[in-house]
């Protein structure tokens, strides 16, 4: 079994037929609730907030470890207070990439790097590493703390806010129950998020991070 202490958020290429999943939003996602704020067709969703309700879209697979790939435009002008979403959960967060491994979570904006989530399994620390989870995205009224701590409050005349997502490209390990955490930590060619280029940033990507780290 491969070393699972290191990263866990990018996947680019997958050679097992169970990697590669159907990369068309409508095929691939499900609403998750906002039903009359949301549209999807083909390769393209609308997510809508308004003074009702704001919406939200899962994958119908659950993953392992991968890249999750999404082109997002964000709600155009004023848009403080409004949050719009793009994230993994356990099944029980332009272009947007997680890249997960056994080794890192990686979570890439226009193929930046801007935050890392190391696995220290060893000293005790929760790691999501034999965990399945969907992908998800959302739009949502987040008002009370999003803006300057909550200073700044939705324009509600501004609204219907709309974000608008396209081409959900999910090149990961599939979850098919308890035997796929042994297939996807396997050391395969296939599984290349096991590879040493991926238990690390690179140089380049550290500096890269480092930059908006210290803009923001």
């Amino acid at each position: 079994m491969a070393n699972i202490h290191g990263l866990c958020l990018l996947v680019f290429f997958v050679s097992l037929r169970s990697s590669l999943v159907e990369a068309n939003i409508f095929n691939s996602m499900l609403l998750q609730w906002g039903a009359q704020h949301s549209i999807t067709t083909g390769d393209d969703a609308t997510l809508v907030l308004d003074q009702i309700t704001g919406s939200g879209i899962e994958s119908k697979e659950s993953f392992l470890f991968g890249s999750f790939e999404m082109q997002i435009k964000l709600v155009p002008g004023n848009s403080a207070g409004t949050v719009t979403a793009y994230y993994r959960e356990p099944d029980l967060c332009s272009r947007l990439k997680s890249i997960s491994e056994a080794k890192l979570i990686w979570w890439y904006v226009d193929s930046i790097p801007i935050r890392v989530f190391r696995n220290y399994l060893r000293d005790g620390i929760p790691y999501p590493n034999k965990q399945a989870m969907r992908v998800y995205s959302s739009i949502w009224n987040a008002d009370s703390w999003a803006t300057r701590g909550g200073q700044d409050k939705i324009d509600w005349t501004k609204a219907p806010f709309i974000a608008r997502l396209r081409r959900f490209t999910p090149r990961a390990c599939k979850y098919n129950g308890p035997v796929s955490i042994r297939q996807c930590s396997a050391a395969t060619p296939g599984n290349w998020w096991n590879s040493p280029a991926h238990s690390k940033l690179s140089r380049v990507q550290q500096r890269k991070m480092d930059a908006v780290r210290t803009s923001t």
